[in-house]
Protein backbone atom coordinates (compact mmCIF):
# COMPACT_ATOMS: atom_id res chain seq x y z
CA UNK A 1 0.00 0.00 0.00
CA UNK A 2 3.08 2.34 0.97
CA UNK A 3 4.34 1.95 -2.20
CA UNK A 4 1.16 2.69 -4.44
CA UNK A 5 0.15 6.34 -2.29
CA UNK A 6 4.47 7.07 -3.33
CA UNK A 7 3.41 5.89 -7.10
CA UNK A 8 -0.18 7.85 -6.71
CA UNK A 9 2.43 10.98 -5.47
CA UNK A 10 4.87 10.74 -8.03
CA UNK A 11 2.33 10.61 -10.66
CA UNK A 12 0.57 13.97 -9.55
CA UNK A 13 3.91 15.68 -9.13
CA UNK A 14 4.45 14.77 -12.61
CA UNK A 15 0.85 15.95 -13.61
CA UNK A 16 1.69 19.07 -11.94
CA UNK A 17 4.92 20.12 -13.17
CA UNK A 18 3.39 19.13 -16.62
CA UNK A 19 0.39 21.20 -16.39
CA UNK A 20 2.19 24.10 -14.97
CA UNK A 21 3.98 24.38 -18.65
CA UNK A 22 0.48 23.76 -20.29
CA UNK A 23 -2.58 24.28 -18.29
CA UNK A 24 -4.26 26.04 -15.47
CA UNK A 25 -1.33 28.88 -14.41
CA UNK A 26 2.50 29.38 -15.41
CA UNK A 27 4.70 30.54 -12.78
CA UNK A 28 8.31 32.23 -13.15
CA UNK A 29 11.29 33.46 -10.88
CA UNK A 30 13.94 35.59 -12.35
CA UNK A 31 17.50 34.47 -11.86
CA UNK A 32 16.96 31.06 -10.68
CA UNK A 33 18.04 27.35 -12.19
CA UNK A 34 15.56 25.09 -13.81
CA UNK A 35 16.84 22.49 -10.95
CA UNK A 36 15.98 25.21 -8.36
CA UNK A 37 12.36 25.64 -10.12
CA UNK A 38 11.65 22.03 -10.41
CA UNK A 39 12.86 21.81 -6.56
CA UNK A 40 10.52 24.33 -5.35
CA UNK A 41 7.54 22.96 -7.35
CA UNK A 42 7.71 19.43 -6.13
CA UNK A 43 7.73 21.06 -2.59
CA UNK A 44 5.17 23.26 -2.98
CA UNK A 45 3.52 20.39 -5.06
CA UNK A 46 3.74 18.05 -1.33
CA UNK A 47 2.63 20.88 0.87
CA UNK A 48 -0.82 21.25 -1.18
CA UNK A 49 -0.93 17.36 -1.18
CA UNK A 50 -3.78 15.72 1.35
CA UNK A 51 -5.43 12.58 0.96
CA UNK A 52 -9.06 11.82 0.60
CA UNK A 53 -9.85 8.52 2.40
CA UNK A 54 -13.17 6.84 1.06
CA UNK A 55 -15.00 3.62 2.49
CA UNK A 56 -17.63 1.32 1.50
CA UNK A 57 -19.18 -1.69 2.21
CA UNK A 58 -22.24 -3.82 1.79
CA UNK A 59 -23.52 -7.36 2.75
CA UNK A 60 -20.26 -8.83 0.31
CA UNK A 61 -17.49 -6.59 1.65
CA UNK A 62 -15.78 -3.72 1.85
CA UNK A 63 -13.38 -1.36 0.58
CA UNK A 64 -11.16 1.38 1.32
CA UNK A 65 -9.27 3.91 -0.88
CA UNK A 66 -7.13 6.32 -0.61
CA UNK A 67 -6.85 8.80 -2.88
CA UNK A 68 -4.06 11.93 -2.85
CA UNK A 69 -5.15 15.41 -3.88
CA UNK A 70 -3.53 18.94 -4.19
CA UNK A 71 -4.89 21.98 -3.03
CA UNK A 72 -4.37 24.18 -6.06
CA UNK A 73 -4.63 27.02 -4.75
CA UNK A 74 -2.04 26.22 -1.46
CA UNK A 75 0.24 25.16 -4.11
CA UNK A 76 0.25 28.86 -5.56
CA UNK A 77 0.64 30.31 -2.62
CA UNK A 78 3.80 28.15 -1.25
CA UNK A 79 4.79 29.30 -4.81
CA UNK A 80 4.52 33.43 -4.79
CA UNK A 81 5.63 33.22 -1.14
CA UNK A 82 9.42 31.68 -2.79
CA UNK A 83 8.69 34.89 -4.50
CA UNK A 84 7.13 33.30 -8.33
CA UNK A 85 5.34 35.40 -9.75
CA UNK A 86 1.70 33.86 -10.70
CA UNK A 87 -0.10 34.08 -14.26
CA UNK A 88 -3.48 32.36 -14.90
CA UNK A 89 -4.41 30.72 -18.53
Amino acid sequence: MNKLIKTGTLFLVLSFLAGCGSGGFHYYKPGITKQQENKDAFECRQEATYYNQTATANAYGGAAYTEPMVNVELAKACLRARGYQITEQ
